[in-house]
């Protein structure tokens, strides 16, 4: 009896075995081959692929799925892709005080509760202001990966940063050209940001201007212009005024300032 259930036991072992193997070779040609031989197709992609996508000016290298050694400095780690990886959050307002109905200045978590200065990155959705300068004239925005000039359109940059000059106005047409036709700090890729755009770089803690000084400075406390057309009356187009931050219309026969912008 004893002798029959260990057959039955190695008759089973090997039915198993089959079956497994059966198993993963299905998975294998369904997933493909494991170690192919040849470098990631068009329609594969590298984790260098996805690290490039969420960068600005970032060319992906030309590596094999199964590379020869660590990663080197032109290569990136799983850390590095987590650390970059785009959530998109909405950026703060900035806002950091809270108030009472009228206008005086409360401590943050008192009545009224519920105001924009107690909820953060810590606690919602939204990415904390945060900017890098690049010694450039130009302005990385860490929330949204845009780049910004540091200077308005008709203002000279000095390292610092500081910006120098009276901030030139345009119509919404020659603001459009303005541009589109810029070749600055080895970009040739900027355009007029839309109203979405130009909003996010707004600080609802400062007042004229209302932005952020430190990394735009000289900012005119006035009408700039965005890309975004006004549908409801075509012959306009939405502008932020950064005395306050807010955000209105005008003709674009109008003339007003501009700041220019790219992204990745």
């Amino acid at each position: 009896m004893a002798k029959t259930n260990s057959n039955r036991y190695k008759i089973l072992t090997v039915i198993c075995s089959v079956v497994l193997t059966v198993a993963i070779g299905y998975l294998i040609v369904r997933a493909g081959n494991l170690e192919p031989t040849d470098p990631p197709g068009v329609t594969m992609k590298t984790l260098d692929d996805i690290f490039c996508a969420m960068s600005i000016d970032c060319v992906p290298g030309s590596y094999t799925l199964d590379p020869p050694g660590a990663p080197i400095s032109t290569m990136h780690t799983l850390e590095e892709i987590y650390d970059r990886a785009v959530k998109f959050p909405i950026s703060d307002t900035g806002q950091t005080k809270c108030y009472n109905a009228d206008g005086d200045e409360i401590t943050c978590g008192t009545a009224p509760v519920g105001q924009d200065a107690e909820y953060t990155s810590a606690n919602s959705f939204t990415c904390d202001p945060s900017f890098t300068d690049n010694g450039d004239g130009t302005i990385t925005d860490n929330c949204t990966g845009l780049m910004w000039k540091t200077c308005s359109e008709g203002q000279t940059y000095g390292a610092g940063p500081v910006c120098t000059g009276d901030a030139s106005t345009f119509t919404w047409v020659n603001a459009l050209s303005q541009c589109e036709g810029l070749n600055y700090a080895g970009h040739s890729d900027w355009r007029l940001p839309n109203a979405k755009e130009l909003l996010s770089i707004v600080n609802y803690q400062n007042s004229d201007p209302a932005i952020n000084t430190t990394y735009f400075p000289a900012t005119a406390a006035y009408h700039y212009w965005s890309s975004t057309t006004l549908v409801g009356l075509p012959n306009s187009a939405w502008r932020v005024h950064f005395f306050f931050g807010y955000m209105g219309n005008y003709y674009k026969s109008d003339s007003y300032h501009v700041r220019c912008v790219r992204g990745r």
